[in-house]
């Protein structure tokens, strides 16, 4: 099933295009603030598989999201990409690089990301904390939650808020 392309940027023909993944819990919408930086490159920020315009796309293993992955860039018209992935994107990158050797791959960039280790549950369970605890893994109920910790824990402090217009990312 092919999945949600949240920002989709043309670029100087001959580029590879630079296919954002973001991490778990995030959407495409996380790489905003970093697309205008590469303009003249094509570009797709997607939402995985149970995220964002996505979440109705059940993620079954690495090895089903990884043929999602090549279907979406295949419907896509991609035939040239560089992946970059954080944190689970980036596990999904690695993966897709590594198992299915993609003629189509220049190139792969990955931030707070490793392969993993032994997978006696199968390479699902990465998605499993979300699939399990549902609801708490709402933005609202995480808001919340990180609110409380900040609030008790003497950390605020050392939190800032956004700046507005900063995508949600604190400044000090």
């Amino acid at each position: 099933m092919k999945w949600a392309v949240h920002r989709l940027r043309p670029g100087k023909a001959g580029r590879p295009w630079l296919i954002w993944l973001h991490g778990l819990l995030g959407s495409g919408a996380d790489w905003a603030p970093v697309l205008p930086y590469f303009d003249g490159w094509p570009q797709a920020a997607l939402d995985l598989p149970g995220h964002g315009a996505s979440c109705a796309i059940a993620p079954e293993s690495f090895a089903a999201v990884s043929q999602g992955l090549a279907h979406t860039l295949a419907s896509l018209g991609i035939e040239h990409y560089i992946l970059i992935g954080y944190s689970l994107g980036g596990r999904i990158a690695l993966y897709h690089a590594c198992r299915n050797s993609p003629a189509g791959l220049r190139g792969l960039f990955v931030e707070g990301a490793h392969p993993g280790v032994g997978q006696p549950a199968g390479p699902g369970r990465a998605f499993a904390p979300r699939r399990r605890l549902g609801p708490a893994f709402r933005p609202t109920a995480l808001e919340a939650g990180i609110d409380r910790l900040v609030s008790t824990t003497g950390v605020q402090r050392f939190v800032h808020p956004a700046a507005p217009g900063a995508g949600g990312v604190a400044h000090p």
